[in-house]
């Protein structure tokens, strides 16, 4: 045991007898338990914890130089600010609380240079919580930063990360200081900044002595800890916050929160030490304060009552004079209430009461409020008039409401002085919706109303020190008094508003730096800010985004400007002209204010110029408001090279963009244009929105920024620089979707593609990891509206080779009308320009998407004119000949596969035998693997129906599998897979068929790919119906919904086909009647003969059975020469047998043949 650890046994056995208390008594009140007491009072423990003695101390009366000298001796007290923790040290720490300080392993590291220094600092302040470099630029350097930012940013990150982890890997992720998605994180416990150990300690006591009931008084226990731990808790400030480094820095929203909170600390812990009769202890954490704040008169008046009360009543007295002689002198005014309050109880001998009531002595009357004694407070009403027809945003009035009147315990509660700011893009009705906020929080701030407009869009915003004077002089100050220094005005402002109830609303912000010498200095005081860009560095502000108004707020604005009947008549035209105006608020008002100044007009008056592009903006403007100057000076205040992405980036058409393309559009990695881009953000010209589903951030235009900015385009970069730009992007679009489209199963068609430009993208790697499918889920309406803009540009090899990249996505995901529509249109362009090899990419993909997903009206089907197949065969040996010119024999494979597939579908197997053979030897030829799988299921559909041709199907589909897993192609596997079920199921080998057929479903639903999915549904039908297997009904109702709902009519008419069949056979006629009629009328559009003599023979048995004889022997008659064109007599006999007898019994259904193609193609 050592001597100082005897020493302090000692002294608490003696003053805990003297005090005649128990060990039990003193370890109740001190926070202990008995038995750390009895270690301490028998000397077993080495190192006490400093909180814990200095609560004993409290207890047992012990203080002065017994307390200090016992502190020092046990090792408790090496210097201030490193006071006991509840845990052990930490390896690192940071200081904060005068001198940014970093140690590690408890000895001090020197930071070298201004920029890591004070980005240590910021990163404490935040500390857990990102530092965005915006935030640091203006901490640092304000609105003028220096070229080199980004690279004295990026060192001196470096070398923090060095001196906080000496072992820290270049290039890791990991460390104690991170990199997140919008900024720097410091990584370290909370008790590791002393900040943030000092708020701990603070909120514990405050806490403390006011959780009880409100009206309460908190027990003298609870006083005694409250006071221990906030002196603990005090000591660790060595100064002011960051001090030394510059005045961006110190000036942070935390480091100004963190001293007011100090400010609070004290003012707490000299009512609890003044209450407990410890003016020693109150004169010490009083008197560095008051001498920084002259003009606090909390402060002031309880360091007079401090100094009476350790007996010192002339120093006290002579201490109101300096302070009332520095009042009127610097200030023009009188002592405050609590200031002669103080003087007047050292004057009548009773300083030991307390200027908060809650800490008041039972027999004495505590200081209440304001005596009559006036302060010389004007409460000002500054605020501009409500307007009157003001609609919309009752959510956003709602939340602004509850930030800034909010009491009690929240999980996120008020900052000392709450600041609510708004921001959002020009004419989104910024100002208006704070000043009806203003008008609603009024009666909660009853010391006055500041409003002012900063100007932050003008050439020369305000300046904070003029906005001061302006204020000071609303609230009671006489010019002559007011101070001519900005900071001295700044001081008086935050004096006369640290105890008053005040809203203060700062319009039209142009900078953090603009706004802080305007926040008030009290916690009862709001602050209200609108800003048409975010300002990150204010710290302790909650930003609320506007937006656009939504279409039914829209139109209620629209009827209370325009008139409510002139908007009722014409809703329809209302709804246009809102919809034209993108719900702007202030397009929308102007719009109302036309409209009301012609009570004549119609709305289409005002509609139709409006739907011009280039005559929109001049329509938007009345009197002094105009949506073109609004954006206008958004735009002014851009830098160039932020101006120059602004107006190219307009130029496109597609609803969204992520940053990958606007680095395109400048010709510069994407990373150099995130700086632009972000500046464009800021300003509210782009917004910014949600990560889509390949993770990527996008950036979008309002309607009307995007007309200006083109306008800008126009008169500033010129026609062919706007070209290039649009080039550029859609090339960069084309390049990503090449890459992803390789990866997205479906037709294994060539890839062919042309000479569009294709800008260098660099580093793909943060692709690496993206579904291909989600990427385009993210892209496909930018695509198309891409393909589009390259169609009416003219730009013909961009567009075929944009919406050939968009093929495969379209047929997985089922948009066949988005996939015919975009091929129609660029095959047309193409035609137009000759350019004949994007009129075949263009043409191949057609063939598909008609074939198998477009309803067809034309022909009877008895010769294949007119038809689905029909024209398949028509534009497919057209297509072989584009290709044949081309000298492509890749796609001439491709062709020739549809070929096949068209004569098979005619019943000419020879024929469709000759052009798969073709196929596959040019496939084989140019090593086009996709087009050797197809070709062989070609081969195996035309060879099926010869004698002895299945198995030679299947030998050819066995070919085609290992041909699709060799292209890493699995859909075109499951297709493969599908076609051996069918035939294998054909052969009479059920469980072969129903394992490929499950393999292969199981492919269409993990990729959700509903075609395939619907024909294996009808195969595993027909399969199971052969062994009366109950699944089959489910599967043929499942097959149709999914033909139904994605326009699949082949598949709608096997499954009603099925369906009809299936009905016959159980007795239900009239089911089958219905299910087979309209089966027939489906295969006749179809052109496929076989499939629609086999609707027809059952048709006709269907007819029969209900008692329709001559429909009946109409439908067989046709079926008969249907299947005697095919060649094929044996059925043709047995229909024919029908006719003869009469009878009712359906034939049953020749060689199962597949039914679709589609996936081949």
């Amino acid at each position: 045991m050592t001597e100082p650890v005897e020493q302090l046994a000692t002294l608490l056995r003696k003053a805990r007898v003297q005090a005649g208390l128990s060990q039990d008594e003193v370890a109740r009140v001190g926070g202990l338990s008995v038995r750390a007491l009895r270690d301490l009072e028998r000397g077993r423990v080495r190192t006490p914890r400093e909180e814990s003695l200095r609560r004993l101390f409290a207890v047992l009366g012990i203080h002065g130089s017994d307390r200090e000298r016992i502190l020092a001796s046990v090792g408790r007290h090496p210097r201030p600010g490193l006071a006991e923790q509840t845990s052990p040290s930490p390896t690192v720490t940071v200081d904060v609380l005068g001198v940014v300080t970093l140690c590690r392993d408890g000895a001090e590291v020197p930071v070298p240079g201004s920029v890591p220094r004070a980005l240590l600092g910021l990163a404490a302040l935040r500390l857990g919580r990102p530092v965005s470099r915006e935030e640091i630029v203006d901490a640092l350097w304000g609105d003028r930063p220096p070229a080199s930012w980004v690279s004295q940013v990026h060192t001196a990150v470096g070398q923090l990360r060095r001196l906080l982890d000496p072992g820290h890997a270049r290039g890791s992720r990991t460390g104690k200081l991170t990199l997140a998605r919008t900024g720097y994180v410091l990584d370290l416990e909370a008790d590791a900044v002393d900040l943030h150990r000092f708020s701990r300690r603070f909120q514990e006591a405050r806490a403390g002595v006011h959780g009880g009931a409100r009206d309460d008084p908190p027990s003298e226990v609870a006083m005694e800890a409250a006071l221990v731990t906030l002196d603990v808790a005090l000591r660790d400030w060595r100064g002011p916050v960051l001090s030394g480094e510059p005045v961006g820095v110190r000036d942070h929203a935390v480091a100004l929160a963190a001293a007011g909170q100090r400010l609070e600390a004290v003012l707490l812990l000299a009512d609890l030490a003044l209450r407990l009769q410890q003016a020693d202890l109150a004169i010490e954490h009083l008197g560095p304060l008051a001498r920084a704040e002259p003009y606090h008169e909390g402060l002031q008046a309880r360091l007079i009552l401090a100094l009476a009360a350790r007996g010192e009543q002339a120093a006290a007295l002579e201490s109101f004079a300096a302070v009332r002689r520095q009042l009127v002198t610097d200030l023009g005014i009188e002592p405050g209430p609590q200031l002669r309050y103080a003087q007047t109880l050292v004057l009548d001998g009773e300083h030991t009461r307390s200027l908060d009531p809650r800490f008041a002595d039972a027999s004495t009357e505590a200081y209440r409020g304001p005596e009559p004694v006036q302060d010389h407070w004007t409460a000002p009403r500054m605020l501009p008039v409500d307007l009157p027809d003001y609609t919309g945003r009752e959510h956003e009035l709602s939340l602004i409401t509850d930030l800034l009147t909010c009491t009690g315990d929240r999980a996120d509660p008020p900052a000392r002085r709450p600041v609510v700011a708004v921001a959002g893009m020009a004419g989104v009705g910024k100002t208006a919706m704070i000043v009806r906020a203003a008008h609603r929080l009024a009666p909660a701030h009853p010391d006055g109303l500041l409003y002012v407009n900063l100007r932050g869009a003008d050439d020369a915003p305000l300046r904070p020190a003029d906005v001061l004077a302006r204020f000071l002089r609303a609230t009671g100050v006489n010019g002559p008094a007011i101070p001519q220094d900005a900071a001295s005005r700044e001081d008086m402002y935050r004096s006369r508003t640290a105890q008053r109830r005040l809203l203060v609303v700062l319009d039209n912000a142009s900078s953090a730096a603009q706004l802080r010498p305007l926040l008030p200095g009290g916690t009862g005081c709001s602050v209200l800010v609108s800003a048409r860009t975010r300002l990150s560095a204010l710290e302790g502000a909650r930003w609320i985004a506007l937006d656009v108004l939504q279409s039914e707020q829209s139109l209620a604005l629209l009827e209370r400007v325009a008139g409510h009947d002139r908007v009722h008549t014409d809703r329809a035209g209302a709804e246009e002209i809102i919809h034209l105006c993108g719900n702007l608020p202030l397009a929308v008002r102007i719009a109302g204010a036309r409209l009301a100044e012609h009570p004549r007009w119609p709305m289409s008056r005002l509609a139709v110029p409006l739907r011009q592009e280039r005559q929109r903006l001049d329509q938007l403007t009345v009197g002094d408001l105009a949506v073109r100057a609004s954006v206008e000076i958004s735009y002014r205040d851009l830098r160039p090279r932020a101006r120059q992405l602004f107006r190219l980036l307009s130029l496109l058409d597609a609803p969204d963009f992520p940053a990958r393309v606007a680095g395109a559009v400048l010709g510069t990695p994407a990373a150099e244009a995130l700086v632009p881009l972000t500046e464009l953000v800021d300003a509210n010209l782009v917004t910014e929105t949600d990560p889509d589903e390949a993770g990527q951030l996008r950036y979008r235009f309002h309607d009307l920024v995007r007309l200006y900015a083109r306008e800008r385009a126009e008169a500033e970069d010129g026609a062919e620089a706007a070209r290039t730009a649009v080039r550029r992007a859609l090339g960069a679009w084309l390049t990503l979707a090449e890459r992803f489209a390789r990866d997205v199963p479906g037709p294994c068609y060539a890839a062919l593609a042309g000479c569009a430009e294709r800008p260098d993208l660099a580093d793909l790697t943060d692709f690496a990891h993206v579904d291909p499918l989600r990427w385009f889920d993210a892209e496909q309406a930018a695509l198309r509206a891409g393909v589009l803009q390259a169609c009416r540009g003219g730009l013909d090899e961009l567009a075929y080779e944009l919406a050939g990249s968009l093929e495969k996505y379209f047929d997985l995901r089922g948009m066949y009308e988005e996939w015919r529509a975009t091929n129609e249109q660029v095959l047309r362009l193409c035609h137009a320009r000759g350019n004949v090899r994007g009129e075949a990419v263009m043409l191949r993909g057609l063939i598909d998407v008609r074939t198998w997903n477009t309803s067809h009206h034309g022909g009877d089907g008895s010769d294949g004119s007119g038809t689905a197949m029909g024209r398949m065969l028509t534009d497919a040996l057209r297509l072989a000949e584009m290709f044949e010119r081309l000298e492509e024999p890749r796609g001439r494979s491709d062709a020739e596969v549809a070929v096949a597939w068209g004569y098979c579908a005619a019943g000419d197997v020879d024929e469709g035998l000759r052009h798969a053979r073709r196929a596959l030897d040019l496939a084989a030829g140019t090593g086009h693997v996709g087009g050797i799988a197809r070709a062989q299921v070609a081969l195996a559909l035309a060879g099926h129906v010869t004698p002895g041709g299945g198995a030679r199907a299947l030998q050819h589909l066995e070919k085609a599998l290992v041909a699709a897993r060799a292209l890493g192609n699995a859909r075109y596997e499951a297709s493969v897979l599908q076609f051996l079920g069918m035939t294998h199921g054909a052969m009479g080998d059920a469980a072969r068929s129903g394992a490929c057929l499950d393999e292969s479903l199981a492919i269409s639903r993990r990729y959700s790919d509903r075609f395939t999915e619907a024909l294996t549904m009808l195969a595993l039908a027909r399969l199971h119906l052969t062994t009366a297997d109950p699944r089959a009904r489910s599967e043929i109702e499942t097959a149709l919904a999914l033909g139904r709902r994605f326009a699949m009519p082949h598949h709608v008419a096997g499954a009603l086909t099925l369906l009809g069949q299936q009905a016959l056979a159980s007795g239900d006629a009239p089911e089958a009647v219905a299910c087979l009629g309209e089966a027939v009328d489906l295969w006749r559009t179809r052109g496929w003969p076989r499939y629609l003599a086999e609707a027809l023979t059952a048709c006709g048995a269907a007819h029969r059975e209900v008692g329709d004889p001559e429909a009946a022997q109409r439908c067989w008659t046709e079926a008969a020469d249907l299947f005697t064109t095919l060649s094929d007599e044996e059925a043709a006999n047995q229909v024919r047998d029908l006719l003869a007898r009469g009878t009712a019994t359906a034939v049953a259904s020749p060689v199962a043949v597949p039914s679709s193609g589609h996936q081949l193609e």
